[in-house]
């Protein structure tokens, strides 16, 4: 009952006070909130919806029911709560936000597709808020039998191939391949498209 009465509540400060709001209000736990700014006024927050599928003998067990959801504000109100995943791919382990100055807002998060305790089933994925707060693209960067964990991610100007300015997704994660540790990188634009310029990972990087 207390894990069921778990509820989303954003505040907002306006330079003189806060105002908060309820997000959710039902009977299923809403946990785990990741919030992103652009500095113009909007914002975005990502919480996982999730259902124990046997509350008496593991409460912290999301077979039943392990969703993104997400709410975006507009520089007055907070939108209606919308699903941006269904958990039809795996259960969350791990949930982050960022935003461009724009207002498009990435979430990015773990996936964890077997439960093996390996963490081998763990995968990395990621999916596109557009400004006006429809989805847009939704990627897996991972497939494999390596561990993928830990994702991050922030908005920052970049120098395109063109030599202008602007601003991406750069996205990191901790990986474990082939008994060796490393952090994966990615750069992915406004419409979720993943750069082949970037360093792939830290390794990488230094290799170059």
């Amino acid at each position: 009952l207390l894990m069921n009465s778990s509820e989303i509540v954003v505040s907002v400060y306006n330079g003189r006070g806060w105002t908060s709001t309820r997000l959710t209000d039902n009977a299923t736990p809403d946990l785990a909130p990741a919030v992103a700014v652009n500095g113009e006024g909007k914002a975005v927050v990502f919480w996982r919806s999730v259902y124990s599928a046997a509350p008496e003998n593991d409460l912290m067990d999301f077979t039943a029911q392990d969703q993104i959801m997400y709410s975006v504000y507009d520089g007055s109100s907070w939108g209606p709560a919308k699903m941006l995943f269904n958990g039809a791919g795996g259960s969350i382990k791990g949930l982050q936000a960022a935003m461009l100055n724009d207002g498009t807002a990435m979430a990015v998060y773990t996936l964890d597709r077997t439960g093996d305790t390996d963490g081998s089933g763990q995968e990395i994925g990621y999916t596109i808020v557009k400004a006006d707060g429809t989805l847009g693209r939704s990627m897996l960067v991972t497939s494999d039998d390596n561990l993928d964990e830990n994702p991050q991610v922030a908005a920052v100007s970049l120098h395109t191939t063109t030599g202008t300015l602007a601003q991406r997704f750069i996205l990191g994660w901790h990986s474990l391949r082939s008994g060796e540790s490393d952090i994966q990188l990615l750069a992915v634009d406004e419409q979720g498209v993943m750069s082949n310029t970037f360093p792939a990972s830290l390794s990488a990087d230094r290799k170059s």
